[in-house]
């Protein structure tokens, strides 16, 4: 994960150092949290490179379905859409964003 800042050349530089380490493969997690803090044109750079990006599912399934969640779908950077589920009861594992998705007809397809 990434701090809730405005991402440094430093921190980008950092993901590059992992991501050039062999047999490695750097996961951005939870990247919707982060659109305020870096560019798109930043991550397209980094998946030139071989990063890989997750979205929480929450970020659909909360109300947040707008044009920045449709724009990074539409993207082709999420490789990843899971949940944020930390335990069963107040974090439950919310995948109801699949009927959504459906329903979107947005241009990729995403199956559990």
């Amino acid at each position: 994960e990434m701090p809730f800042t405005k991402w440094t050349l430093r921190m980008i530089e950092d993901i590059k150092k992992l991501q050039s380490q062999k047999a490695l493969t750097v996961l951005l997690a939870h990247i919707d949290r982060y659109l305020n803090f870096v560019s798109l044109e930043t991550l397209f750079n980094l998946r030139l490179l071989g990063v890989a990006f997750q979205m929480n599912a929450d970020y659909i399934n909360r109300g947040l379905f707008n044009r920045k969640s449709k724009k990074l779908l539409n993207t082709g950077l999420i490789d990843i859409i899971s949940s944020d589920t930390h335990n069963l009861t107040n974090r439950k594992p919310n995948m109801d964003l699949l009927k959504k998705l459906h329903r979107w007809g947005g241009k990729n397809t995403y199956e559990t």
